[in-house]
């Protein structure tokens, strides 16, 4: 049996995402880096952007789409503990986002307001958004 030897001195290529993975929806809610172009994690668009995302992350929860243990890293005990509640006593009706709006306090915290939509009737929800070590926690959890 003859070894072979493995080049680890050449340049890697990455790999593209799977097929089935959209980007919009990974649970990587990870910072870009500062500095490439407008979209930053302080700039009101990049912080649009979390927002948005985190109101998708809770709604694919409620809605039976996402595990709640894949977001226990995303969100403070508290407010973890307010949505494994909303998801055991959900019923079958599918919740969807109606509307959402950000306020931005200073450039490490934003808080949400949106409005949850459902056949039988809106709902109002509210969370709070922490930049904490380069990752933002959702600390603040409130369910209509």
């Amino acid at each position: 049996m003859s070894r072979q030897r493995i080049d680890t001195t050449g340049t890697w290529e990455i790999q593209p995402p799977l097929p089935w993975s959209d980007p919009s929806r990974q649970t990587a809610l990870q910072l870009s880096r500062e500095g490439e172009g407008n979209s930053g994690p302080h700039t009101p668009r990049g912080i649009q952007a979390i927002s948005t995302q985190f109101a998708h992350l809770i709604l694919e929860t409620i809605n039976g789409r996402r595990r709640i243990t894949m977001l226990k890293g995303h969100f403070a005990c508290r407010s973890y503990g307010v949505l494994a509640n909303r998801c055991r006593s959900q019923q079958v009706s599918q919740v969807g986002l109606g509307s959402i709006r950000v306020q931005t306090p200073n450039p490490h915290v934003a808080e949400i307001a949106m409005r949850l939509t459902s056949r039988a009737h809106d709902q109002a929800a509210a969370f709070r958004l922490i930049l904490h070590k380069n990752r933002w926690i959702c600390t603040d959890l409130e369910l209509g």
